[in-house]
């Protein structure tokens, strides 16, 4: 009961943090704030030489396409065309929308700018975590990788 009340806790003073900054002062440098899933997300950097035109232009590109992470979900159901088909809610506030992430991650596996935390001390599973999100984690005990 008290971990819950630390944790609710926590999670208001982040909420009332994030509710008065700018966008662009949120996330550390290399991130953006992206108001679809309300986080800050990794800045793709194209490293690739510019080979001309794509012969795809027109087709959605996102690299998370395809694995998903970080798409706004309610249920697993939600996440179910993914790699990363597991539906991360938060366990204070299950009716607002969680995140489509990889559960039962090993540390090191998870995609660049995401952490995997072992949260099994507060009952939740083991999940790929955006860094910020994985800040909040260890401060409630969970262990990030």
């Amino acid at each position: 009961m008290c971990s819950e009340i630390k944790f609710f806790f926590a999670v208001l003073v982040i909420v009332a943090v994030g509710c008065e900054l700018d966008p662009d002062d949120r996330c550390q440098d290399g991130f953006y704030w992206d108001e679809d899933v309300l986080s800050c997300r990794l800045v793709e950097v194209d490293t690739e030489p510019d080979a001309g035109p794509d012969p795809d232009a027109g087709t959605d590109t996102d690299t998370n396409t395809t694995s998903g992470i970080g798409t706004q979900c309610y249920s697993d159901a939600d996440c179910a065309d993914f790699e990363a088909n597991y539906c991360q809610l938060h366990p204070l506030e299950p009716e607002n929308p969680g995140v489509c992430t990889f559960k039962d991650c090993l540390p090191g596996e998870c995609p660049t700018g995401y952490l995997c935390c072992d949260c099994s001390n507060l009952g939740s599973v083991i999940t790929c975590v955006d860094l910020e999100g994985a800040e909040s984690a260890e401060s409630y005990g969970c262990t990030c990788d």
